[in-house]
């Protein structure tokens, strides 16, 4: 599989070479397939490392393209562009996730290129950067952690925050956070990255309280973390050593990754609760796995 390969299933050939063409100018190597036969001669022969696929074809729906992409094992990166409303497409990303396949997110139709661009760079998050790069830019400290205020509606007044990464590398550029949590998720950084977070966070947590400012933070997991028995101790112990309150932390499960609450998932959110953390499901959406989701959570809430 070469990481640099680019199948895109249009119907409409004009979209089709406008998509092909951004892709090939981001340096990207696309290709274009026009009907459901040709890309799954494609993926057998081709193995592109990222799919972009519309939903509506003339002889199939998007949704059997999901299943046979299931069915054969497809590892590449799936995205969606459609003329269909944005609840519609939502909906076929939940049922492509269920499935199993890693979904980077779609966009509606009539797009602007802007919006392509940052799809793509969702769809190739190893094309910049690799093992080495990240956790070097860890070590030096070259990724930060912003806090983006959370204010009220009705006063303004700020009553809380979320810890975001920033990356602007030297020579790429700015590059989308989304990216560095996806390559650390499919590269065994998860819990890495998370710590690297938390750290931060409580950090700064402490140093706003000495200054008279308190406010609770959330702080962005994923599903691979809480596969890791070890996270609720890991937490703590970073509690003790920067004199943070558990209490002033949430944890925010991210919708856009599906995850199975065995008995090993609910342990690690239990104890986290009896420790004191908070737990939420961030950018919650639509969809079996979301309510499955929030019923583990409030198991433990």
């Amino acid at each position: 599989m070469s990481r640099n390969r680019l199948l895109i299933i249009e119907d409409d050939r004009d979209v089709g070479d406008v998509l092909s063409e951004i892709a090939a100018d981001m340096g990207f190597e696309p290709c274009f397939v026009d009907n459901f036969a040709a890309a799954k001669d494609r993926l057998a022969t081709w193995a592109p490392a990222a799919i972009i696929s519309d939903l509506q074809m003339p002889s199939v729906d998007g949704l059997a393209i999901v299943r046979y992409l299931a069915k054969i094992g497809c590892q590449a990166r799936l995205a969606f562009v459609s003329g269909l409303d944005s609840r519609t497409v939502e909906a076929a990303t939940a049922v492509a996730r269920e499935r199993g396949l890693n979904v980077a997110g779609f966009v509606t139709k009539p797009f602007d290129i802007a919006r392509i661009r940052d799809l793509l760079d969702r769809l190739f998050p190893t094309t910049q950067v690799d093992v080495a790069t990240i956790e070097r830019a860890l070590a030096d400290e070259h990724i930060q952690v912003h806090f983006q205020p959370k204010c009220s509606n009705g006063s303004g007044q700020v009553i809380g925050a979320e810890a975001l990464l920033r990356w602007n590398h030297a020579r790429m550029g700015a590059i989308n956070p989304e990216a560095i949590v996806a390559f650390a998720e499919n590269n065994g950084l998860a819990d890495t990255l998370l710590d690297y977070v938390a750290v931060r966070t409580m950090k700064a947590i402490d140093q706003w309280g000495k200054k008279g400012i308190h406010v609770p933070v959330a702080i962005n997991m994923t599903p691979l973390n809480l596969e890791n028995l070890c996270l609720p101790d890991r937490m703590d112990v970073f509690c003790e050593i920067y004199a943070c309150d558990p209490r002033q932390i949430t944890l925010e499960l991210t919708e856009k990754s599906s995850i199975e609450c065995g008995a090993d998932v609910l342990d690690v959110l239990t104890r986290l609760r009896i420790k004191g953390f908070k737990l939420s499901i961030d950018d919650f959406g639509i969809g079996y796995s979301s309510v499955r989701r929030q019923r583990s959570l409030d198991r433990v809430a």
